[in-house]
């Protein structure tokens, strides 16, 4: 490897380095900034933790996410245009997150499997998509997403990776994740 080639190596993934991923530890609980929930991640992962939300991933984001987002209601779902409110019933929240994954600007979304489920212990829907990225080779992939809504906003827990190979690889490791999913007591009020 040249030197030319080793500068441009190291200047590509400064970036990753200095965004903020951290390495996820056993038995840590992760909270965004404003620490609107907890949350214990898969050990090993690395996590990226914002204001209002966590970003965690085993093999690189595009090969595999969990995401947390505690969205205020007004921002719920701001690409189909619409809003969330305390108390909303989940059917109507998983309409709208459809709607939401539609206008996102990815191709042939097919809805997989949609139904009632509890998340940080408040009633929420379950929804499994699959749809294609909007390149011209477009990979495949498959998203399960779980959403409620507290009176701070609409939370919501996702799962994402590319269908083949990746999807069903990571995905006992988000289902092991919700279980330890809280609403802190300033969000849950």
């Amino acid at each position: 490897m040249s030197a030319r080639h080793a500068c441009a190596l190291v200047l590509a993934l400064v970036p990753l380095a200095a965004g903020g991923w951290e390495p996820v530890l056993a038995e840590h609980v992760s909270a965004p900034k404003k620490h609107a929930f907890t949350v214990q991640l898969p050990p090993g992962w690395l996590v990226d933790v914002g204001k209002q939300a966590l970003m965690a991933s085993r093999d690189g984001p595009s090969l595999g996410a969990i995401g947390v987002e505690l969205f205020a209601h007004k921002d719920a779902f701001r690409g189909a245009k619409k809003q969330s409110r305390d108390g909303e019933p989940p059917e109507d929240l998983a309409e709208a997150y459809l709607a939401e994954v539609q206008a996102s600007g990815v191709l042939n979304v097919e809805v997989v499997s949609k139904g009632p489920v509890q998340l940080a212990g408040r009633p929420a829907f379950r929804l499994q998509v699959r749809y294609r990225s909007p390149a011209e080779f477009g990979v495949e992939f498959e998203e399960v997403a779980l959403g409620t809504t507290a009176p701070e906003g609409f939370l919501v827990a996702r799962y994402r990776a590319p269908r083949v190979h990746f999807f069903e690889k990571n995905l006992p490791d988000f289902e092991a994740v919700l279980p330890s999913l809280a609403l802190t007591p300033a969000a849950s009020k």
